[in-house]
């Protein structure tokens, strides 16, 4: 006799690791709270990357992470939970790339920032001015930027060590003109280029551009043992030619693969 039906049948999955089934036809995906998770933050963080905070819904981020609208808000929350999570584990990952670099090293610790996975921190500086400019208060999300307090104190650091000379910028403000730089390089980038006629420029080279800028902007706000005095370069400059300084010079800024 067949045991077609028989209900002491052990039926095997369909394939290992299949998913759970999760209430009107919706599958859980296995692979642990905290991977589930980060797919859902990934995805988040790309659509709000994209498309203003207003305009991208809880359910479109569920459906593009393969979960369900429930599961979404059982691990994260809300949309503004998801947005001050993306923050802060984006932050975190920030400042850990600057564990080699010296405490007292403006250059050194946002270059490590910038080339650690720029298309990680491009896509994150998008989402932080879209969602800026779509009127939502940033700190009602997060309440500080870490990255960018520790990049403040790093420079004051470094001009504590250093005589301060004439005309010097604050620390502080040299570092948010920084990222200010950064954050407009990257959210406007190809009306910026088109504009600037360097839209032929490879992506490689935009990159390395902006870390150019970057330095300069440092090297002439905020001394360093290796940074270039103006007036000893002016002394030193022999037929058009100024002596090689050691250290990164703004021409030497180094650039990486996205």
């Amino acid at each position: 006799m067949s045991r077609r039906g028989s209900s002491n049948e052990r039926r095997e999955p369909d394939s290992v690791g299949a998913p759970r089934r999760q209430g009107k036809g919706r599958s859980e995906p296995r692979g642990g709270r905290e991977a589930v998770t980060q797919r859902i933050l990934d995805v988040a963080e790309e659509k709000l990357s994209a498309r203003p905070y207003a305009k991208v819904s809880m359910r479109e981020i569920a459906d593009a992470a393969g979960v369900s609208h429930a599961l979404v808000h059982r691990y994260v929350g809300s949309k503004q939970d998801l947005l001050t999570e993306i923050i802060s584990r984006t932050e975190r990952h920030l400042i850990e790339t600057t564990a080699t670099a010296p405490s007292d090293d403006l250059r050194g610790a946002l270059g490590a920032m910038w080339n650690d996975d720029p298309e990680r921190l491009y896509r994150y500086m998008r989402l932080i001015v879209r969602t800026a400019l779509s009127g939502m208060p940033l700190l009602d999300s997060y309440e500080h930027f870490p990255a960018t307090r520790f990049l403040a104190e790093v420079a004051e650091r470094q001009t504590s060590a250093e005589p301060v000379r004439s005309g010097a910028l604050p620390p502080r403000l040299v570092v948010a003109g920084c990222v200010a730089l950064l954050l407009t390089w990257t959210s406007i980038g190809p009306w910026l280029f088109d504009a600037a006629g360097i839209d032929e420029w490879s992506e490689e080279e935009l990159h390395a551009g902006a870390e150019s800028l970057v330095v300069t902007l440092i090297d002439a706000a905020i001394p360093s043992d290796d940074t270039p005095d103006p007036d000893a370069a002016a002394s030193d400059r022999t037929d058009g030619v100024t002596s090689e300084e050691p250290g990164l010079r703004p021409d030497q800024a180094g650039s990486v693969e996205t």
